[in-house]
């Protein structure tokens, strides 16, 4: 009995959350590697909620220009879920999951669905300063931030509308580790994060499944 058990806790570490264990608001994400890793973000949906998305969108999320997206890249979108895993990191700090409100990511999304590329410095995609996970974590917390922890491209992105030392607090309070990336892979990741490769065959994705 104990040696199934064990079996079956392993499955589901290596599986990850399932669709069923997701609620509405979660932030979802996929670990990509092109030789340089990264994270693409989004906001899962569980079920049919705003007037444009359609019946079997499951996530919302902020994408380059390169799909020619409305809006400046905020979509409702299809994705296969088992591609990504539950990453509300910030539920971690209690003064961030006290902000967590349905109600307010219902009106988050409205407002930056209709308002997205609208405002070249506060709605326009940008690969460093103003990308998926800065949307995601607006839309669940009310703050945009972009730590990508854990991944290459923690060294190369921005957080204009926080100081370095509020970076550097949520930080320690994650007791995120800081990853290696020389100017050699800053080079590389720069050319990969603006080309929004999240969704490139060529960027497979690194979480077992």
């Amino acid at each position: 009995m104990k040696i199934l058990f064990l079996i079956v806790v392993t499955l589901h570490l290596v599986i990850g959350a399932a669709e069923g264990e997701l609620q509405y608001g979660d932030i979802i994400a996929v670990p990509k590697s092109c030789g340089f890793t990264f994270k693409h973000y989004g906001i899962y949906l569980d079920k049919k909620r705003f007037k444009d998305q359609k019946d079997n969108d499951n996530i919302f999320h902020f994408t380059g220009f390169k799909r020619n997206a409305i809006l400046g890249g905020c979509i409702f979108d299809k994705i296969d879920i088992q591609q990504y895993e539950k990453d509300n990191y910030l539920d971690k700090i209690k003064t961030y999951k006290d902000k967590v409100s349905t109600e307010e990511i219902t009106r988050r999304i409205e407002e930056k669905y209709e308002s997205c590329g609208t405002h070249p410095k506060t709605d326009i995609w940008e690969a460093f300063s103003n990308n998926c996970e800065h949307l995601a974590n607006y839309i669940r917390y009310g703050e945009k931030i972009s730590l990508q922890i854990g991944q290459n491209a923690a060294v190369l992105v921005r957080n204009p509308e926080k100081t370095k030392d509020e970076i550097n607090q949520i930080k320690q309070q994650l007791t995120a580790d800081e990853v290696l990336c020389d100017d050699a892979c800053k080079k590389q990741g720069t050319q990969i994060l603006k080309e929004d490769r999240y969704d490139d065959e060529s960027c497979p994705n690194t979480k077992i499944v």
